[in-house]
C-alpha cells in the first residue's frame, strides 16, 4: 500500500491547502482551549501535590529531584500574569502547553495521513482523553514534558521528508536538550533518536556542525540545571534541597537516589497488567484494536518511523514498569506517579491516530471513494473522541470542585487559628494546600504561620521494618517519628527542611493537626483539645475536626506509652483482661481523652461479657474520633442491645 496524496495544482491548489490546513490548525487549538479553560480550576490544589507546584515557581523554590529548572522558570513568569489567581495562572500554564502538544500531534500525523481532518481527529483523542486532560488542567511539569516529547517527533519526522540538510534533525536536538530542564524521564527518548540519525545518515554525528550543535545542546542542558544554583542563592522561603556545589547537585539527581528513583524496582508482569488497565480505561478496548491496526499500517508505509515509535515506546515502557517497585516487606506493588506513564501514552495515540487512516489509506480508488473513506473515518473518530469527551468530563469537573473546596478549607482553618502556630499537615495534599497560602498567596494571616512537612515527621510502616523494630500492626504511633514535633512544643528553635522555625513566635508555638493523626498524637504523649471548624465553597458545607495541642509541659515520653500501651495488648491477648483493664486505664488518667486506650477499654469489656459499657466506652471513641473505624468495627461484634431490632456492623477482632 501507498499513501496517495490529494491531487492539488499550482498556486490556487497550495492556497488551498494552506487555507484547509490554517483553519483545522487553529480550528483544533481553539476548542481545546475553550475545552481546558472551562474545566480547569481557578482555586488551589485539584490533586495531592497540585498546590506545591502553583507556588513553586514563584517562591523561586527548588523540588526534589531532578529540579525542574526549566518548569520553575516558566512558572516563575506566568506566575507574574496580571489576571486570575496564582493557582489558576500556574494551571494556565498547563493547558498552554497542553494545547500545543494537542497542535504537533494534529501536524504530526497529518504528514503522515495527508488529510487536515482526519488528524485533527486523531489529535482529538489526545485532547479528551482522561491522563492528559487533567495535566492539561493542573499545574505540574506533566503537560511541558508531553510537549517536549510531540516536539522532538515532530522535527525528527520533518527531517526524515526533507530533501536535504539537517536543519529539522539540529531543531530536534535543541528541543531535546531544553526538555531535560522538565523531565529527566525523556532521556528514554536517547536511544530511539541515536536509532534513527543513524539509519537516516550514518555519518551525520561526524559532521563538524553536528559536533558544534551536541555541544550547544550539552551547554544548554548544563546551564539549565545551573539555575539551581541560582534559585537556592535567592532569598527563596521554599528549598527542599539547597544546592551550592556541584558535589551537591551530583547528590541531588546524579548519583544514587536519581537513578534508583530511574531504575527501581523487580520484574514487570504485574506493573504491566497495571498500566494496560490504566489504558483500558483511557482509551476503552477499541483503542487496543485501533493501535494493533495502526502498527500495522505505520509499518506498512513508514518502516523506520514505527521502529523509532516502537523503540521509544519500549524503551520507556521499560523504566516506567521498573518504577512499580515490589516492596516485600509490605508484599504490595508501589506505583508512580501518571505523568511518567504520559509519553507512552502520545506514542500510543500517534499509532491510534494513524488508524483512523485505515479506509483512506488502504482505498486506490479515485478522489471521490477516498473522499467517503475518509468521511466514514471522520464519524468513526467523532463517535471516539465524543464518548470520551463525555465520560470524562465529570471527573475533571470534580478535581475543579474539589480544589473549590479544599481551598475553602484551608483559608477557614487560617483564619480561626491564632497567629504563631504550626499546622502538622496530614497528607502530602494538605500540607501543600497550607504552604500554597503561606508561601503562595502570602495572606497576612498565613504569613504568621508555618506549615511542617507531612513526611519530615512521619516514618512509614516499611522503614520501622527495615529499621528492625518489631512493631504491633494496632500501634500506629510507633511507625511515627514525633521527636521533632516535641521539640517544637517545647519552643525549641529547630532546622526542619525548607522552612526554618524563626520568628518572633519561637517559644509560643501552638500545634494544630486534623483529627485521623489525634490517635497518633495521643501515642506521641501529647494531650489535645479539638478546635470545630466550619469551611465550605458557598454551595457545599462540611464541618471539619483539628486538634490543638494542650499542656505540653505535662507531656509523657512517647517510649513509655507505647511500652504501656503494649503491655495492655500483650495482657489482654493472653486473656488477663482485668490486669489489661488496668493498664488502659492508667493511660487515661494521663489522657482522659486517649482514644485509643479508650477502645482498648471497650474491648476489655468485651472480654468480660460488660456490653453494655463496651458499647459505651465505643461510642466516646466516635466522639472523640468521629469515623474511626476499630471502634465502628467494634460496635458490629456485640449482641443486639435488648429491645433494639439493629445494631452497628462491623468485623473488629483482637487477635
Amino acid at each position: 500500500m501507498k499513501m496517495h496524496k490529494p491531487a492539488f495544482s499550482g498556486e490556487k491548489g497550495k492556497e488551498h491547502e494552506a487555507a484547509v490546513r490554517l483553519v483545522c490548525t487553529l480550528g483544533l487549538a481553539a476548542a481545546a482551549s475553550v475545552l481546558y479553560l472551562l474545566t480547569m480550576p481557578g482555586a488551589a490544589g485539584g490533586e495531592a501535590g497540585v498546590a506545591r507546584w502553583q507556588f513553586m515557581g514563584k517562591a523561586w523554590g527548588v523540588s526534589g529531584p531532578p529540579g525542574y529548572p526549566l518548569y520553575i522558570l516558566l512558572n516563575h513568569l506566568f506566575s507574574l500574569l496580571p489576571f486570575g489567581s496564582l493557582a489558576w495562572r500556574v494551571n494556565f500554564l498547563s493547558a498552554v502547553f497542553a494545547v500545543l502538544s494537542v497542535i504537533l500531534v494534529q501536524r504530526i500525523l497529518a504528514g503522515l495521513l495527508h488529510s487536515e481532518a482526519l488528524a485533527c481527529g486523531g489529535a482529538a483523542l489526545l485532547a479528551v482523553s482522561r491522563l492528559f486532560w487533567a495535566f492539561a488542567v493542573l499545574a505540574g511539569p506533566g503537560s511541558m514534558n508531553a510537549f517536549f516529547v510531540c516536539l522532538v517527533i515532530y522535527f525528527l519526522f520533518r527531517w526524515l521528508d526533507a530533501p536535504g540538510g539537517n536543519g529539522y534533525f539540529y531543531a530536534a536536538c535543541i528541543a531535546y536538550a531544553l526538555s531535560l530542564g522538565g523531565q529527566l524521564s525523556m532521556l528514554t527518548m536517547l536511544p530511539a533518536i541515536i536509532f534513527l540519525a543513524l539509519k537516516k545518515d550514518a555519518g551525520v554525528f561526524l559532521r563538524g556542525r553536528t559536533l558544534a550543535v551536541l555541544l550547544l545542546c550539552l551547554a544548554l542542558a548544563a546551564a539549565l540545571y545551573g539555575l539551581l544554583f541560582v534559585f537556592s542563592s535567592m532569598p527563596s522561603a521554599y528549598l527542599e534541597r539547597h544546592i551550592g556545589s556541584l558535589g551537591d547537585l551530583w547528590a541531588f539527581f546524579g548519583a544514587a537516589d536519581f537513578w534508583r528513583h530511574m531504575l527501581a524496582g523487580g520484574g514487570i508482569g504485574v506493573p504491566l497488567t497495571a498500566y494496560v488497565n490504566l489504558f483500558s480505561l483511557q482509551f476503552t478496548v477499541l483503542g487496543f484494536v485501533l493501535i494493533a491496526a495502526g502498527i500495522f499500517l505505520f509499518a506498512s508505509q513508514y518502516r523506520l518511523r514505527t521502529w523509532f515509535l516502537l523503540l521509544y515506546l519500549v524503551v520507556d515502557l521499560f523504566v516506567v514498569l521498573r518504577h512499580c517497585n515490589y516492596d516485600t516487606i509490605l508484599q504490595t506493588y508501589v506505583f508512580v506517579p501518571s505523568y511518567i506513564v504520559l509519553p507512552s501514552y502520545i506514542v500510543l495515540t500517534l499509532v491510534m491516530g494513524f488508524a483512523i487512516g485505515v479506509f483512506r489509506v488502504s482505498v486506490r480508488a479515485g478522489g471521490g471513494v477516498r473522499a467517503a473513506g475518509s468521511a466514514v473515518c471522520m464519524l468513526v473518530v467523532a463517535a471516539i473522541a465524543a464518548d470520551l469527551l463525555f465520560a470524562n468530563v465529570d471527573a475533571i469537573k470534580g478535581i475543579r470542585q474539589g480544589a473549590a473546596v479544599s481551598s475553602a478549607l484551608a483559608d477557614d482553618i487560617i483564619d480561626a487559628l491564632p497567629p504563631g502556630g504550626v499546622i502538622l499537615g496530614s497528607e502530602y495534599g494538605d500540607t501543600s494546600l497550607f504552604l500554597y497560602k503561606m508561601l503562595g498567596e502570602e495572606r497576612d494571616s498565613a504569613k504568621r504561620w508555618r506549615v511542617l512537612e507531612n513526611t519530615q515527621w512521619k516514618r512509614k510502616l516499611a522503614e520501622a521494618k527495615v529499621r528492625g523494630l518489631d512493631l504491633d500492626p494496632a500501634n500506629k504511633a510507633a511507625a511515627y517519628d514525633v521527636s521533632e514535633v516535641a521539640r517544637l512544643v517545647d519552643g525549641e528553635e529547630i532546622d526542619w527542611g525548607p522552612l526554618t522555625l524563626r520568628d518572633e513566635y519561637r517559644g509560643r508555638h501552638e500545634v494544630f493537626f486534623s483529627h485521623p493523626d489525634k490517635v497518633i498524637m495521643d501515642m506521641a504523649g501529647f494531650v489535645s483539645e479539638p478546635v470545630d471548624l466550619k469551611g465550605g465553597d458557598g454551595r457545599s458545607i462540611m464541618t471539619i475536626r483539628v486538634y490543638r495541642v494542650v499542656n505540653p509541659s505535662a507531656r509523657k515520653p512517647a517510649v513509655e506509652i507505647i511500652e504501656t500501651y503494649d503491655r495492655g495488648l500483650g495482657l489482654l491477648r493472653r486473656g488477663e483482661v482485668e490486669d489489661a483493664l488496668k493498664v488502659f486505664e492508667s493511660l487515661l488518667e494521663y489522657n482522659p481523652t486517649f482514644a485509643e486506650a479508650e477502645f482498648q477499654i471497650g474491648m476489655c469489656y468485651r472480654g468480660m461479657g460488660n456490653y453494655d459499657e463496651a458499647r459505651k466506652r465505643w461510642k466516646q471513641v466516635l466522639e472523640w474520633v468521629p469515623g474511626y473505624p476499630p471502634a465502628l468495627d467494634a460496635l458490629g461484634t456485640l449482641p443486639l442491645p435488648k429491645g433494639h431490632a439493629v445494631a452497628e456492623t462491623g468485623s473488629y477482632s483482637v487477635e
